[in-house]
């Protein structure tokens, strides 16, 4: 982003917080009949924003919106923040957070939310409301302003709306009806399915919807990868689909996290699940490329060491930092990426990897590659921070142009490299073959020789048994011999078969920094 961007984005941050006092005097009784009018309010809104569903209710055949009241807790004591998270209790009496996790550091990393007054929590939704109401006009004209109200951060209430309206997954569904339902009737790889069932009990089982073993979460999260196993059998099931799967789960009902979840995959990670990770693995070059320039450093320190960027940032890509992120931070990054496409991924990561080994203090204590991959595996929270990490990502001189020169140059590279493991398997192959037919050709001249001895045809005189002991041990002792044997054993390793390297696609990769306007509604 350029620093013209970066500064029409800042001033614009706050824009719309309201006059607040600042003398810090106690709340007024005006002040109290505010704060007794704020439950209804939130009514209203949440009335404007079922308003917005129902009257697209060709694309929506339920409300995807968290009630508002559930997120907010309402005081009326003026000595109290008019604004906090919620933590409530399950049945069991054990405290659950705004997000639905039990405990974990959920509670030492709160909710930006928490810092901002419901007052202005109200009138992003209501912008949100209106840019929902006129999305085409909006995304064709003011995609920037959208892209800047994603970077601040959607509103809790609006998020499984907009996620899906920026991803195009509404549009899908919309043209698409019925189809989720038939997927789950199929059969499907049974290969799949049992991978998926030995793997959903594992995500996120701290959080209230995938706790219980076989309860409503773990279904839906078994039926969203079981139908993307089906919607797209040439990629099937992968690990790292179910923590994303998850996320959407939490944010919005099945069907809408299914379509959603299948147009990430098919748009913005396209060959991140595909065997070989060859697409990971460009990524990662690009990533580490890019490095060079957003701290050279970094960059030295990584390169003299050779540590291979698959070693630290394959879950951060393939799951979309899903597993590595506070949840709130998690959250907003999401909505960055979910207007801005995957770039904003690349970024994240540039900006963890230069916070940890962007200065000479913290590359003296990574002496040896095993320390540097604890720095990279184990962040510290400050640098997860989401205000940190946004602010960091803005900063940052990088651009789509750049990377999607430094991903052509990495893609030439690649495919260079195949080529050259391609020509050495043919090489081996053809000296192989050729091995194949001498050795073919000696046993049919040993047959044709038995023959001959055999019929009486051999010319040879017949030796005494002591001159063939002496023929014998002259034969087995000759260095020549026993150098033709050694050169023989190097070609009797078993043939590779190389048509893995021949199924060549067409790049998949192009232009996939660059996001258009209008790109969140017309993509499928």
């Amino acid at each position: 982003m350029d620093s013209n961007q970066e500064t029409k984005f800042t001033k614009n941050e706050n824009k719309d917080v309201p006059n607040q006092n600042s003398k810090g005097e106690s709340p007024s009784s005006e002040t109290m009949k505010i704060r007794k009018s704020q439950e209804n309010a939130i009514d209203e809104t949440t009335t404007k924003v079922d308003s917005v569903i129902f009257n697209n209710s060709s694309v929506y055949d339920e409300p995807t919106i968290i009630h508002s009241k559930k997120l907010f807790n309402i005081n009326s004591d003026p000595n109290t923040p008019s604004f906090q998270i919620v933590v409530s209790a399950d049945d069991d009496g054990r405290e659950v957070d705004k997000y639905g996790f039990y405990g974990g550091t959920q509670y030492t990393n709160p909710s930006q939310e928490a810092n901002i007054p419901l007052e202005v929590l109200r009138v992003r939704e209501l912008k949100w409301i209106d840019m929902l109401d006129d999305w085409d006009k909006w995304m064709a004209k003011k995609f920037q302003k959208v892209k800047e109200r994603c970077r601040k951060g959607i509103p809790s209430s609006m998020r499984a709306h907009s996620w899906q309206m920026l991803s195009g997954s509404a549009v899908c569904m919309y043209n698409r009806p019925g189809e989720f339902q038939r997927f789950l009737k199929l059969k499907g790889s049974e290969t799949c399915l049992e991978d998926i069932r030995k793997d959903v009990h594992r995500i996120y089982p701290h959080h209230e919807l995938f706790i219980n073993n076989n309860g409503q979460g773990q279904e839906d999260l078994f039926n969203v990868l079981k139908a993307y196993s089906i919607y797209q059998p040439s990629v099937g099931y992968c690990q790292a689909q179910g923590p994303i799967a998850a996320v959407l789960l939490t944010v919005m009902p099945v069907e809408q996290a299914f379509w959603c979840f299948g147009t990430i995959c098919d748009k913005y990670m396209e060959g991140y699940f595909d065997p070989g990770l060859e697409a990971v693995q460009i990524d990662g070059m690009v990533m580490f490329s890019l490095m060079k320039k957003v701290s050279p450093q970094t960059y030295r320190h990584l390169k003299s060491q050779k540590v291979d960027p698959l070693l630290y940032m394959t879950e951060w890509f393939m799951c979309l930092f899903s597993r590595t992120l506070p949840w709130p931070t998690l959250l907003r990054i999401w909505d960055m990426f979910m207007c801005e496409g995957i770039k904003v991924i690349f970024k994240v990561a540039l900006v963890l990897v230069k916070s940890v080994l962007g200065d000479a203090v913290q590359l003296k204590r990574c002496s040896t590659v095993y320390d540097t991959l604890e720095k990279l595996k184990k962040i510290p929270a400050e640098y997860m921070q989401q205000d940190y990490l946004v602010k960091e990502i803005l900063k940052l001189s990088i651009n789509e142009k750049d990377m999607e020169k430094e991903h052509e140059k990495q893609v030439k590279i690649w495919k260079h490299k195949k080529q050259q493991q391609q020509q050495q398997k043919n090489e081996q192959h053809t000296i192989r073959q050729q091995q194949l037919r001498r050795n073919q050709q000696a046993r049919n001249k040993n047959i044709t020789n038995n023959s001959s001895e055999i019929r009486g045809d051999s010319t040879e005189q017949p030796h005494t048994q002591k001159e063939n002991d002496k023929k014998i041990l002259r034969n087995t002792t000759n260095p020549k011999n026993i150098k033709q044997r050694k050169h023989a054993k190097i070609f009797s390793k078993p043939h590779v078969d190389d048509k893995l390297l021949n199924n060549q696609t067409a790049n998949p990769f192009k232009n996939k920094f660059l996001v258009e306007a209008g790109d969140g509604s017309n993509s499928s």
